[in-house]
């Protein structure tokens, strides 16, 4: 399968690239220093493509995933990986240490998912994973702006659900607490979405998914209908 993955550089997104490259997958990593993914490039040369996007400009990043798309080989969908880790009071930071944070750890991923839509709407199929540490209901001192940012983006992924699934976009949260728990992770999704495995069939599921849809939206419709016409016979009758 072929994946776009963000957060390769360090930590958990560069675990996650060398477990989908072991399995045969291929990576395109975006990324902002070429330099800090040479191993992978080294030890995956005909799997692994690090793309430098220093800004995250509209025009920037359209431009970027043309060229992702335009290599022929379909692209089956985004892995976002969220790899802030801030410990630092909020008093303490000063007011460029809090907007690097939110326009990296919020920004950033919400503008590639943003220009990503449109290839996959055309596409009529693809994923949009994040994958975080989970959200404690008790949070510890010194990582709110770290909290905020990882509730953010994943609010903003789940609610993006119903929005996009209609063009086949699937979306999903993956939580990973920590190194041990990733060294033994599997990317895996759960039986009623597409699993993230080389033996998956997502057009089937696609199928499902889109037919469930038209049926929800046409049951909204008819109750949309059946409210409009309540209303008019209500409002002739007060004439």
């Amino acid at each position: 399968m072929n994946w776009i993955l963000t957060g390769v550089e360090a930590g958990t997104g560069k675990e996650v690239a060398s477990q989908l490259l072991r399995k045969g997958h291929h990576v395109t990593a975006i990324v902002k220093n070429y330099l800090n993914v040479t191993d992978l490039t080294s030890l995956y040369p005909d799997n692994f493509i690090a793309e430098e996007m220093f800004s995250y400009e509209n025009a920037n990043i359209i431009s970027c995933l043309k060229v992702v798309f335009g290599r022929g080989s379909e692209v089956d969908g985004v892995i976002l990986c969220d790899g802030h880790n801030l410990v630092q009071s909020t008093e303490e930071m000063t007011s460029l240490d809090v907007n690097y944070a939110l326009i990296s750890g919020i920004n950033e991923p919400i503008l590639l998912v943003r220009a990503l839509i449109p290839f996959f709407r055309k596409r009529k199929k693809g994923q949009i994973i994040l994958i975080s540490a989970p959200i404690d209901k008790k949070v510890p001192g010194g990582v709110a702006i770290s909290y905020a940012i990882k509730k953010g983006l994943r609010a903003f992924i789940e609610s993006m659900t119903d929005e996009i699934s209609s063009y086949g976009i699937r979306t999903q949260v993956i939580n990973v607490r920590s190194g041990d728990e990733l060294s033994g992770f599997e990317l895996m999704r759960p039986v009623n979405t597409i699993p993230l495995s080389d033996n998956c069939k997502p057009d089937s599921l696609m199928s499902k998914t889109v037919a469930e849809d038209d049926s929800h939206r046409l049951l909204t419709q008819k109750i949309s209908d059946g409210i409009k016409t309540k209303y008019m016979t209500e409002r002739c009758s007060l004439r």
